[in-house]
């Protein structure tokens, strides 16, 4: 009988200690250990959670350090703040938005995925239910270089999510990226937003690109739109998805095959999937007949309709 009972003391410790985790719950800073639901800031040990609909965790001047092997939800309407000085570390599988709504905004920092229980992945709306949202404006977007790891994924099993690359102050740097989800039977939603400063915006590198990979059942959604050209000079040729590796981009945009407008504000440009070096890029290039606005009168009245 005493053998029996270690046995379930023995069980229920180590399921205690598999479906630990450690919630942050209202409005401060990741290094205040009193938000915290286990009262100690994470550690590494346990799953992290970014919970709640009024929750709006800041994360800067400390490191982040979501789980060896574990996952990170931010879901429930939560939003997760990625600073300067912040360094978000974390093994396996990172979900913005996990059947309901969850947030992420990047200005500087590191956010670094490690090889782990599920791979390195970042999926934003992952699962039915769930608008996920990631918009990185500056700071550094990267995994822990590794066969088949350093996954983004904008949509998959019914959810909806959405990357937004502002400006062209971040580094992104992934091993894939995939726009929609896997599965026609749980249709999914994936939408990549670019907004472009004066000095371009920053591209998303990547080794291999998936677009709409389950075909017309999910979406894989293209948005284009310009972000305060300011007095620096405008180039006529954006490369949106860089290529690393030397695989072709798989799937088109959704209602977008190559060569289809693309409109930014009064200036209508192409969609392309070019080759170069390892591969092919996604860039957006202007119709010929668009190319007299760059003439310098041309581009400053341009620049003025925006100011």
């Amino acid at each position: 009988m005493k053998r029996l009972g270690l046995v379930v003391l023995l069980v229920c410790f180590l399921s205690g200690s598999v479906f630990a985790s450690n919630d942050f719950s209202g409005v401060g800073n990741w290094s205040n250990a009193e938000i915290w639901s286990q009262g100690y800031v994470p550690t590494g040990e346990e799953e992290v959670k970014v919970r709640g609909d009024e929750t709006i965790c800041t994360l800067n001047t400390s490191t982040g350090d979501w789980g060896v092997g574990r996952r990170m939800r931010v879901y429930e309407g939560a939003t997760l703040i990625v600073e300067d000085g912040a360094e978000l570390l974390g093994a396996g599988w990172m979900r913005v938005g996990a059947s309901n709504p969850g947030y992420v905004e990047q200005t500087g920092g590191l956010v670094s995925l490690q090889t782990g229980r599920d791979d390195s992945r970042l999926v934003i709306g992952d699962s039915g239910g769930s608008d996920g949202l990631y918009t990185i404006s500056g700071g550094t977007l990267t995994y822990d270089v590794g066969e088949g790891d350093g996954h983004l994924t904008l949509g998959d099993r019914g959810g909806m999510g959405k990357f937004t690359v502002s400006g062209s102050g971040s580094v992104i740097q992934m091993g894939s990226l995939r726009v929609g989800g896997r599965e026609a039977s749980r249709a999914a939603t994936g939408t990549l937003e670019f907004l472009i400063d004066g000095l371009g915006v920053t591209p998303i590198q990547v080794n291999d690109v998936f677009l709409d990979p389950a075909g017309d059942d999910s979406t894989a959604t293209l948005i284009v739109d310009l972000l305060g050209i300011g007095d620096a000079d405008l180039s006529p040729t954006y490369l949106l998805v860089e290529n690393l590796g030397d695989n072709p981009v798989n799937g088109i945009f959704d209602g977008m095959p190559e060569g289809t407008g693309v409109t930014l504000d009064t200036t209508v440009y192409n969609l392309t999937y070019v080759g170069g070096v390892g591969g092919n890029d996604i860039m957006l290039i202007p119709e010929p007949a668009t190319l007299l606005l760059f003439g310098l009168g041309g581009l400053v009245a341009f620049r003025r309709r925006r100011s």
